[in-house]
């Protein structure tokens, strides 16, 4: 049985996910699988994936119009591991060392329900560069109970694609936000994984930051993001709704 599951989404990226899935192949820690979500591409997207003959690969094909969020969404119910990890078809990973790290670090240290890295923007012209927090770079991030004074004076987002999570923690967190949200549509409109995020942080949930740049976010045109364009908010909305999740946790912690 694996270990992990790395959920890729998928639409019409045919140029770039059999290079997204080789970075996954290519991690030296072996006990993984990979669901890809593809929304009904009609490029050749399917070939590609098929021309890698991997048994750890396995297709789910859903709706063409389904956005971004709902397609993680179909990939997170289908995960059964232990951890889960996320990644979309035109990035990828750079240090193929990046599962057996994240995961050593989970198993020897049960207090810890995700661990996260650093990541750099891939341009275009296909150059590696831009690490995207470069202030890591100047300070040991906290970890632990003492991320969260860190979180909260921040704003700080865990991005997706440099995290892995106990899979437990993360459906619970979906199933906890869910629950206690009237308007679950216009609520991951802000962002699904900045959702999960707080509710795992407004919960006790820990993590930790791991020194190591994981992957690299590609700059692309003609994304997934680009399907919920309907669900855009304003900054101004974005503000007021970390504002609200910020005061929400000062009021636990004060009760």
């Amino acid at each position: 049985m694996s270990d992990l599951t790395v959920v890729v989404i998928n639409k019409n990226s045919g140029k770039y996910v059999r290079q997204t899935c080789l970075t996954i192949l290519s991690q030296d820690f072996n006990n993984f699988k990979i669901i890809i979500i593809d929304s009904n591409s009609t490029d050749n997207s399917i070939e590609q994936i098929k021309s890698l003959k991997s048994d750890k690969i396995k297709v789910y094909n859903v709706d063409e119009n389904i956005n971004h969020h709902d397609a993680w969404l179909y990939g997170i119910k289908n995960v059964t591991t232990k951890y889960v990890a996320f990644m979309t078809s035109t990035d990828g990973y750079i240090d193929n060392q990046w599962f057996s790290t994240a995961i050593s670090e989970l198993e020897y240290d049960q207090k810890l329900s995700f661990v996260f890295a650093n990541s750099l923007q891939r341009r275009k012209n296909e150059k590696l560069n831009d690490i995207n927090q470069k202030f890591f770079l100047k300070f040991n991030l906290p970890s632990h109970e003492s991320f969260l004074p860190f979180y909260l004076a921040t704003n700080y987002h865990i991005n997706e694609l440099n995290c892995i999570w106990s899979t437990t923690v993360l459906k619970s967190s979906l199933e906890s936000m869910t629950s206690s949200t009237e308007n679950y549509n216009d609520f991951i409109a802000y962002d699904l994984f900045e959702s999960l995020e707080f509710q795992a942080i407004k919960n006790g949930f820990l993590g930790k930051y791991i020194n190591t740049i994981a992957n690299y976010g590609r700059i692309h045109n003609n994304s997934l993001t680009e399907k919920i364009n309907d669900q855009t908010v304003t900054r101004k909305l974005r503000k007021n709704n970390f504002s609200a999740q910020r005061k929400f946790i000062f009021k636990s912690l004060k009760n």
